[in-house]
């Protein structure tokens, strides 16, 4: 995996932020990363690959997520946590994200 990570925010709240992930200037999108801030100033997040990715890779992305979007948290230092699954089958329902 190169390193040319795209992030692309798709909606804000006042807690939350969702992206879209693109890599390596791919036109379709690779995954998903929802980030919640919580109050305690710990950040948990969901990850959401659409293909397989090594273990060295998904690292790789980890490290450009802790360093381009979380940057009030670290995963080394116990105040970031995220959890990363790989989606085989994947469909949307109800609304479609507005373009702007």
């Amino acid at each position: 995996m190169n390193t040319n990570f795209d992030f692309i925010r798709e909606y804000r709240t006042p807690n939350s932020e969702v992206y879209a992930i693109y890599i390596d200037e791919h036109e379709d999108v690779d995954g998903r990363l929802d980030i919640h801030y919580l109050h305690d100033n710990s950040v948990t997040g969901l990850l959401s690959l659409y293909k397989e990715f090594s273990d060295e890779d998904v690292a790789v992305l980890l490290d450009a997520i802790d360093d381009k979007i979380v940057n009030m948290a670290d995963i080394e230092n116990g105040n970031f946590m995220i959890e990363v699954y790989t989606v085989t089958n994947r469909r949307g329902y109800g609304l479609t994200p507005q373009e702007g």
